[in-house]
C-alpha cells in the first residue's frame, strides 16, 4: 500500500506474516516514533466504500484500521486492520480482507438458511 512505502523503508512500520497461520500478511507501525504518529495523523486516507443501490458510504477512518495489541500492554506497535493474502510466495495487494473493522462499525444482519447478509441503514 502506498502510505506504508516511506514508512517501510525508514524502519518505522514491518510487514508480519502467517498471521493466524493462514498465508496473510499485514501492517505493523511503531507508535513511539514521532514520524509515524505525524504521518498517520495528517497524511492517512480516509478509506471509503460506495454502494450505489443502497445509496450508501461505507467510511474507515485510521481509528477504525489501527489497534493497539490489547494483549500485551508493553507492545508499542499500532496494527492495521486490513489483511493481505501472501499468493505464490509474493504478497498480492490487489486483494485484502477486512472483517472486524466492518462488523464492528456498522449493523449487519446474517441469514445462514437462505445465505443473505442485510444492512441495517441508518
Amino acid at each position: 500500500m502506498f502510505f506504508f512505502q516511506e514508512l517501510l523503508m525508514k524502519d518505522v512500520c514491518d510487514y508480519t506474516d502467517k498471521i493466524n497461520d493462514e498465508e496473510y500478511y499485514g501492517y505493523m507501525c511503531d507508535s513511539s516514533s514521532e514520524f509515524f504518529m505525524e504521518k498517520i495523523n495528517n497524511n492517512f486516507p480516509d478509506l471509503i466504500f460506495e454502494h450505489k443501490d443502497l445509496e450508501e458510504k461505507f467510511i474507515f477512518t485510521k481509528n477504525d484500521l489501527f489497534i493497539y495489541n490489547m494483549c500485551n500492554k508493553s507492545d508499542p506497535y499500532l496494527y492495521f486492520l486490513i489483511l493481505f493474502p501472501r499468493l505464490k510466495e509474493e504478497y498480492h495487494v490487489m486483494s485484502w480482507v477486512m472483517g472486524v473493522p466492518f462488523l464492528k462499525k456498522y449493523i449487519l444482519s446474517f441469514n445462514f438458511e437462505i445465505k443473505m447478509i442485510g444492512y441495517y441503514k441508518k
